[in-house]
């Protein structure tokens, strides 16, 4: 089960890096800026990445603790 959780975070992660090049790839000038919702641009793929980064940490912590507690 951990594997599918660690799969998933690195799912996450990818997905929040793919639309953080994304967006910065398509130009953040101020006139860009203007137009649009900036912080939506921009939170949305930090929220990916950082519930995929909790998601593989977790997967990996139980595993380990779990090795530790038995030797």
């Amino acid at each position: 089960m951990w594997w599918a959780m660690l799969s998933v975070g690195a799912l996450g992660v990818l997905v929040g890096a793919a639309q953080l090049v994304r967006t910065f790839r398509g130009g953040l000038s101020d006139r860009n800026l203007a137009k649009t919702e900036p912080t939506e641009h921009l939170v949305r793929p930090a929220v990916f990445v950082t519930f995929g980064l909790f998601l593989a940490f977790f997967a990996l912590a139980n595993p380990i603790a779990s090795r530790l507690a038995t030797s």
